[in-house]
């Protein structure tokens, strides 16, 4: 008897073993049913002509059902998914229940594929409205971009119509300081590279006038002065300008001023006396010249100086040196450097008048 207990005991405790690992077996495969499987979404369009493509393991595009009616695609994959977008698509899309439906702007012919490697669903169709709508978003930002540009070069003719002509022909621009030598700076502002950029739009300007230009230096290099002034020899020019930044808010014009040559050991070395000397009074029109110019564009008092710098006293040849607004105080952006442009020419037609 005791023995016959034992046996039905051992039976029952296999029994409970196989039910309990039948019931995990299931429970698992509820939960990984659970789980919501990827979609990829993929989209591309030429002219009305659409293409989305669901791309998924095998098993849910082969299990899935595609419902077509007039404007609605249905698409049921028997369980949750998760649609991840390649990029924006300008389609009327989403998931409910597990069932992707997408509306069409308009009654269009849809043809389906199933296709393998990689596994997918992909939907050709038309959908003239949803096209119209990408086409006039961009068409809108295209005419933005239209307006600007035709205002940017109506400006610009505006510019040069009002741009005087001149009759000097070879021009030497010297960007000042460069390399280790910052000049002012404001931040981020420097003034060895804002007075490049300004040298550089000059050049092109004149250069528009059919003038020969040179510049000093057309890169962010050290240039000594000594080197600066053989520079300016050597070419020739009909005008020499200097340009730099002042450490304040206002214009400073600089004008060459000859004195005793045994009385400085600099401008000994640059043997002043037999160089500026026999430009000083065309230098110093020049310096009124621009002066007037730059009061009345700019409505305000600008300073002129007198200085035996050594740029200036050690060429032949006209020239000035000029020191614009330290940028704390003035923004050079693209038009505040085209209107200094213009008035430094404007300037040189007085001078020529």
């Amino acid at each position: 008897m005791l023995l016959l207990l034992m046996q039905v005991f051992s039976g029952l405790r296999k029994k409970s073993l196989g039910l309990t690992m039948l019931i995990v077996f299931f429970l698992c495969l509820y939960a990984h049913s659970q789980e919501n499987e990827d979609v990829i979404v993929k989209f591309n369009q030429r002219d009305s002509e659409c293409r989305l493509v669901l791309e998924a393991n095998e098993e849910l595009i082969n299990k899935a059902k595609v419902t077509v009616t007039d404007k609605k695609i249905f698409v049921d994959f028997l369980t949750s998914i998760n649609l991840i977008y390649k990029k924006k698509i300008p389609l009327d899309m989403k998931v409910e229940n597990g069932v992707l439906i997408l509306t069409l702007e308009q009654k269009s012919e849809v043809r389906t594929l199933k296709l393998k490697d990689p596994a997918r669903l992909v939907f050709d169709f038309k959908n003239v409205g949803v096209i119209e709508k990408v086409e006039s978003a961009q068409e809108i930002k295209d005419q933005k971009d239209i307006k600007v540009d035709e205002k940017r070069q109506a400006e610009q003719r505006s510019i040069e119509r009002k741009t005087v002509q001149i009759a000097s022909k070879v021009f030497v621009i010297d960007p000042g300081h460069g390399g280790y030598e910052f000049g002012i700076t404001d931040g981020m502002n420097i003034e060895k590279n804002i007075v490049l950029m300004l040298a550089r739009e000059m050049e092109t300007r004149l250069k528009n006038l059919g003038k020969k230009v040179y510049l000093i230096r057309r890169v962010d290099q050290y240039v000594s002065i000594s080197d600066r002034i053989e520079y300016v020899n050597q070419k020739k020019p009909d005008i020499f300008l200097s340009i730099h930044l002042s450490s304040d808010n206002k214009i400073v014009m600089y004008v060459p001023r000859i004195e005793d040559v045994s009385s400085d050991n600099i401008l000994n070395l640059y043997n002043v006396s037999k160089r500026q000397a026999k430009s000083i009074e065309k230098s110093k029109a020049l310096v009124e010249s621009l002066k007037k110019a730059f009061e009345e564009d700019y409505k305000v008092k600008v300073e002129k100086r007198g200085m035996p710098i050594p740029l200036l006293n050690s060429v032949s040849n006209t020239c000035a040196m000029i020191e614009f607004p330290s940028p704390k105080y003035f923004v050079y952006d693209e038009k505040a450097r085209t209107g200094i442009i213009n008035t430094i020419i404007k300037g040189i037609s007085y001078f020529e008048r």
